[in-house]
């Protein structure tokens, strides 16, 4: 269930109800994505617990296919609101803000699903992580979408943030619909339409998962670096 609250600055403001099929965890050091419970994407803190330096791995591809937000209207009209609204009842139940996110973005991309050692800047504070490793993408999807693209149409990426304490993971963002959206668009050269769905409900950290825990300390890079101290 859910109810709009009100539009401030084009962000559109719900509270929702939700049966958590779609939720992020964080617990200070290691953020993690999971759908239906399965440990999709994970980002850790790297050597020096600094926040421009993680290490990212893809456990499993995200190759979720949500239909009802094919027709999402970019431009956020009252059907693709009521079309967003229901897609809100798989996440947690809290607060969201929905609006549309461009500009100076870093998009980290894995080409293989194994572990990345990211260096990122502070100078640039969102950070879209995709979810899905380029060699596993749907390449048929991928030519169906740049159709789309060349059409005239605007198929959307949809991307998950979950702050804790009002700031921290503010500036990063899981893509929970449209990795192969976002495929089509950098092969023709073209800005992505990215529609950002935030969590502003104020969450304590969570108790380190350890099935997590258990996935970076098979990974020796990540297993010698000061992340131990946490675990």
């Amino acid at each position: 269930m859910f109810a709009e609250i009100l539009i401030l600055n084009k962000m559109h403001l719900l509270e929702v109800i939700g049966n958590r099929k779609i939720e992020i965890n964080y617990d200070g050091v290691t953020v993690s994505l999971l759908i239906e419970k399965i440990i999709y994407s994970i980002l850790v803190s790297g050597p020096y617990q600094n926040a421009t330096n993680y290490f990212y791995i893809i456990h499993n591809s995200n190759d979720f296919y949500f239909n009802d937000l094919e027709d999402v209207n970019y431009e956020l009209d009252e059907l693709s609101l009521s079309k967003i609204n229901a897609f809100l009842e798989n996440f947690e139940t809290g607060k969201y803000g929905i609006y549309k996110l461009s500009g100076n973005l870093d998009i980290i991309e894995s080409v293989n699903n194994n572990v990345s050692h990211l260096y990122l800047s502070y100078e640039n504070n969102r950070i879209i992580i995709q979810t899905n490793s380029t060699s596993n993408l749907n390449k048929d999807k991928v030519n169906i979408y740049k159709n789309k693209i060349l059409s005239g149409k605007s198929p959307i990426i949809f991307i998950y943030s979950k702050p804790y304490y009002g700031a921290e993971l503010e500036h990063i963002f899981f893509i929970i619909h449209g990795n192969e959206i976002l495929k089509a668009y950098r092969d023709l050269n073209l800005e992505p339409k990215f529609i950002a769905i935030v969590n502003y409900t104020e969450f304590d950290y969570d108790k380190p998962n350890q099935s997590v825990v258990k996935i970076i300390s098979s990974y020796k890079e990540i297993r010698e670096t000061s992340y131990k101290y946490f675990y």
